[in-house]
């Protein structure tokens, strides 16, 4: 899986949960990759609108249509539903195992992404409870209570 591949995933999972740090991290990740694979500034815009629009159908071909590959289309919507929905639909994994064959790629690569995107979505869940839950004064709290506090 190329590193543009692995970057949808994950900037994609991290615009769903609205985790800003690790959306910036991997939407400049992203954009890096493209550069490299010879997208100029133009392209590389138009791309990260496509994976940045949240409101784009889920279901629906036309998400990025002009703009993202086939496959590149399939990670967007196998990414959306696995992670909106917890729930990936047969035929959108069906899809995305035809279009990496047809790409040239190992059937391996299939259970990449659904591997990074399982772990991807853990990490999120994990970022979003740490900050709807102020972990950091509760970590705070630990440290004072067994005198690792640096005042």
């Amino acid at each position: 899986m190329s590193d543009v591949h692995r970057e949808i995933l994950r900037t994609r999972v991290s615009a769903i949960y609205g985790t800003i740090l690790e959306f910036q991290t991997h939407s400049t990740r992203l954009a890096d990759a493209l550069r490299a694979e010879g997208k100029d500034e133009t392209q590389v815009d138009s791309f990260l609108g496509v994976i940045m629009d949240l409101e784009s159908t889920v279901g629906g071909t036309e998400i990025g249509d002009g703009i993202l590959t086939p496959l590149e289309g399939a990670l967007v919507r196998y990414t959306d539903h696995g992670t909106r929905d917890m729930l990936v639909q047969n035929e959108v994994l069906e899809e995305m195992r035809r279009l990496v064959m047809e790409a040239g790629m190992k059937e391996e690569e299939i259970m990449e992404v659904v591997s990074l995107r399982g772990r991807i979505v853990c990490a999120g869940c994990w970022t979003v409870w740490i900050s709807k839950t102020r972990m950091w004064q509760v970590l705070g709290g630990l440290f004072r209570q067994h005198g690792l506090d640096s005042r």
